[in-house]
């Protein structure tokens, strides 16, 4: 994955914009690259969201998965 310190920053930068950051935690998984899943409606949200991170190759997805997100964010490696 994308290390602590990538961690910190994207979320630092996320909070000082007023976003909620809930169920942080490492995934099981190294991504190659950045993903941001969100719900539907969200588009826009989500490519706000990307804009704040322009140092990440970014992969924006509609999903339907469970769980208590409206947008979830796979921090990976660029």
């Amino acid at each position: 994955g994308a290390g602590m310190a990538a961690v910190s920053s994207v979320t630092d930068k996320l909070k000082a914009l007023g976003y909620k950051i809930e169920n942080l935690d490492r995934s099981q998984f190294n991504y190659d690259k950045t993903y941001l899943w969100y719900r539907e409606g969200l588009l826009e949200e989500a490519e706000k969201i990307q804009s704040t991170i322009p140092e990440r190759l970014v992969s924006l997805k509609e999903t339907k998965i469970a769980g208590l997100f409206d947008i979830l964010i796979l921090l990976g490696t660029r």
